[in-house]
Order: structure tokens, then C-alpha cells, then sequence
């Protein structure tokens, strides 16, 4: 099964960094995401994952990622707690155990070389399926049993390693087969689409950006219905536990830099 790991493709293997970092956050005295079970994966999974350690402004900027869109489904789903939820890009992520509402049903999506490892840890139940797909297929909208409940769709981690072309194809295949939805995913600017070719860290995992946007408008000028509800730059106040690394978030380039926005897609009502 985890000889599958190294044959990974670069951008699927990027799902060991958010893991491998909210497994080292549970050590932490204050913890940005409090994680238990991804450090159970971690212990289970035969990975090189101390290649990752040092990287700490890649690791703080994950996490803050992370708890920015815990916090937008968190708030969904206050207000929809029998919501439909797609995580696109699913990888190893656990957020389904820690948002669970009892009501929701829930789908993880990726492409089938990661859900085979993702099944070997999870099992599906009545409401948390899997999907075998990749989100630029159009088979699996039909799998999504949403029957007129809110739903909410999640891409963390995903769309700026796509073309623009590939983002608003997925953006147009939500709106043919979904009267309404959410969607929250992170994004960053087009300066660090350039400057992705000088990241450490993704340069470890033979991976770089390849879409951003200069505005969270731009969307709304898009084909359909597209309407921003919310937009959070996570990196745009200094954290204390960061010390001097905070001088960066002192340049726009990084404050404004990288995002999570939530958008709704249909004619409906405010989230």
C-alpha cells in the first residue's frame, strides 16, 4: 500500500505537508489547529517526513491556512448543520472528524492513487463517502446526493496548482450541476505564482503554483452567478510565536499574498 507513496505525482504528494505539520502542531503549547489524529497518521505512515522540519514559515502559513478555513466551514455549518460538504483535493485531511455536525453527509475526493491510501485508514459510513476522481472529471457531480440541502464545497491546497482555464472549468461544472452552492478554497496573488519557483518547500516536493488572482472580485467577473461573501488574508497580522520571521508579513507581497475566499454560486440568500 505505501509503496504507492513515492509514485505520487508531485502535487499529490504536496498532502504530506499539511498533515505532517498539524501532526508536529499538537506539541505545540498554543496550538493553531488542534489535530490529534494527524499525528496518528503520521506515526502510521512509512514517509520521509523529517525532510519537512525547519521549514517553519511554510509550516505557520499551512496551519494559519488551515484554522481560516476551519473557520469559514465551522460557520457554514452553524447556520447549515445538515449540509451536503465535498472536499475537493481531500488528501489526508481530517477535518470531517473535527467539524461533524451528526446531520451532515460528507464526500472526500482525489484522485484514485491517494484515496487508496486514504481508504486503508477511513472507512465509509451511511454519511462520509469517498470518491475516486479527480475534481477536472465531470462523472462524479453525479455521485453528490444533495437533493436541495445546502452544500458547501472545499478546495484547500488545490486550485492554485491548476490552470486558470481548469479553475474556471470547475467553477462552470459546480453552476451545470448544482443550482446553488459555497465554495471556499485558498488562494494566492500572481506575484507568489512567481515566486513559488523559489519556495523551499515546494521545491522539496517538485511542485510550484500556477494560478492566482490580484483581487477576490476578479470571480464575479466570471460566466454565471458568482457572488464573494467572504475574503480573509491569514497572513495579514504578525503572530508572536514567530519571532523575527514576522518581519515578512510586513511586505504586502505576503500579507495580501495568500488567502481563503468564500463564494456562492447560484441565485440564493447570504450563507
Amino acid at each position: 500500500m505505501f509503496s504507492s507513496l513515492s509514485s505520487l505525482k508531485a502535487v499529490s504528494r504536496t498532502l504530506m505537508l499539511p498533515l505532517f505539520f498539524r501532526a508536529e502542531e499538537c506539541h505545540a503549547a498554543d496550538p493553531i489547529v488542534h489535530d490529534p489524529m494527524a499525528r496518528e497518521l503520521v506515526d502510521q505512515i512509512p514517509y520521509n517526513f523529517h525532510a519537512f522540519r525547519g521549514h517553519t514559515l511554510m509550516k505557520t502559513a499551512t496551519l494559519m491556512r488551515v484554522a481560516a478555513v476551519d473557520r469559514m466551514v465551522r460557520d457554514f455549518l452553524a447556520s447549515h448543520p445538515d449540509a451536503v460538504v465535498v472536499n475537493v483535493g481531500a488528501g489526508l485531511d481530517t477535518r470531517f472528524f473535527r467539524m461533524d455536525t451528526g446531520k451532515l453527509d460528507w464526500y472526500e475526493l482525489d484522485l484514485p492513487e491517494v484515496m487508496a491510501i486514504r481508504r486503508f485508514f477511513f472507512e465509509e459510513t451511511r454519511r462520509y463517502h469517498m470518491i475516486d476522481a479527480s475534481l477536472q472529471d465531470t462523472g462524479w457531480y453525479g455521485s453528490i446526493a444533495s437533493e436541495g440541502r445546502p452544500l458547501l464545497i472545499i478546495a484547500e491546497g488545490v486550485l492554485m496548482y491548476l490552470s486558470e482555464k481548469c479553475v474556471r472549468s470547475f467553477v462552470q461544472q459546480i453552476q451545470k450541476h448544482f443550482a446553488c452552492s459555497s465554495l471556499v478554497f485558498d488562494a494566492v496573488s500572481p506575484y507568489q505564482v512567481a515566486m513559488s519557483a523559489f519556495n523551499p518547500t515546494l521545491w522539496l516536493m517538485g511542485a510550484r503554483f500556477s494560478w492566482g488572482i490580484s483581487s477576490p472580485r476578479e470571480l464575479e467577473g466570471w460566466q454565471g452567478d458568482i457572488r464573494l461573501y467572504e475574503s480573509c488574508y491569514y497572513l495579514n497580522e504578525p503572530l508572536p510565536r514567530m519571532g523575527w520571521l514576522n518581519f515578512f508579513s510586513c511586505s504586502p507581497a505576503v500579507r495580501f499574498g495568500f488567502s481563503v475566499q468564500a463564494y456562492v454560486l447560484g441565485k440564493t440568500p447570504s450563507p
